[in-house]
């Protein structure tokens, strides 16, 4: 018995979220039609292929090994569709694309307008997200192309072409009592509490490597937050909380409400790439978003 493409899908999908719930919100189909398919998976190679108990589904070492199969297959099916959508029309065809929200904002979204001018038949699917998450699904063939900043060394499996930088910006309302001091250290922007990004985010995680650097405890958080868009900008205008954001700007609506804190120690620019799989087919769509992007 074959495998078809689609239960390869829902594979990988279940083994990404570990439960069925998960799969079933991200595939748009039932519980019930992931177990099915679940089922013929393991019927066509002859073993379980996931351990499944109350808290989840979890692949068996025999299943991690018919996973890492079933992403390439899945990666080369995606790279063969693409050619032949480009070999048929040219141009026209479907495109998933992750970013993170800033860069989205910032540069995805204009040169997205451009691109959609340039192929009107073009589709796109856009998923918002933080960098680690949609690089997960860059390598599980869920998306063709993520823009997000990168600190660090990429994985090998991973294709980057830089086409901009992301500033991380640290922001109060323009009348903080901060702007007042005469010298303005580290030190001075613990007496306040902090909006910042999760945790579990880079440039979260690099701000508090800033503050460890100088010796010094982490900021006091009361509000983390995903996206620092303008109602998160109008908080920080309206209160005496810092604001970490990527690419936070000085004014917003033609009106100075917040105001960017000038520390050395803060002062960071960060590389953003258009990052693919590593040997991917690259389909005239693709090259046509990231060539967009590039003469913003």
């Amino acid at each position: 018995m074959d495998i078809n493409t689609r239960d390869i899908g829902y594979f990988l999908a279940v083994a990404h979220a570990g439960n069925l719930a998960g799969a079933s919100r991200a595939c748009h189909v039932t519980e019930a039609a992931l177990s099915k398919a679940i089922g013929r998976v393991e019927i066509a190679v002859g073993f379980p292929v996931f351990e499944r108990s109350k808290k989840g589904m979890v692949l068996t070492q025999a299943g991690k090994v018919i996973h890492t199969h079933a992403v390439r297959i899945r990666h080369e099916h995606d790279d063969t569709m693409s050619l032949a959508a480009d070999m048929r029309s040219g141009v026209v065809g479907f495109l998933r694309v992750g970013a993170t929200r800033p860069v989205y904002d910032g540069f995805v979204a204009p040169a997205i307008a451009q691109l959609i001018r340039e192929q009107p038949g073009l589709e796109l699917r856009v998923v918002l997200d933080i960098a680690g998450s949609l690089t997960t699904m860059l390598e599980l063939g869920q998306l063709d192309l993520v823009f997000a900043p990168i600190i660090g060394t990429p994985a090998r499996n991973l294709e980057v072409t830089q086409f901009g930088h992301d500033e991380l910006t640290v922001v109060a309302r323009t009348g903080h009592p901060f702007f007042r001091k005469r010298s303005k250290t580290m030190a001075d922007l613990l007496q306040y509490s902090w909006i910042i990004p999760p945790r579990h985010t880079s440039a979260t995680s690099w701000l508090e490597e800033r503050f460890a650097a100088a010796g010094l405890a982490p900021p006091k958080v009361v509000l983390e937050v995903d996206y620092a868009g303008s109602a998160t900008i109008d908080l920080a205008a309206a209160t005496d909380l810092l604001l970490l954001s990527p690419g936070a700007g000085p004014s917003r609506g033609g009106q100075k409400c917040v105001r960017r804190i000038d520390i050395p120690e803060l002062e960071f620019k960060r590389p953003v790439y258009a990052i693919a799989r590593r040997g991917c087919y690259w389909s005239l769509s693709m090259r046509a978003l990231v060539n967009a992007l590039s003469q913003k």
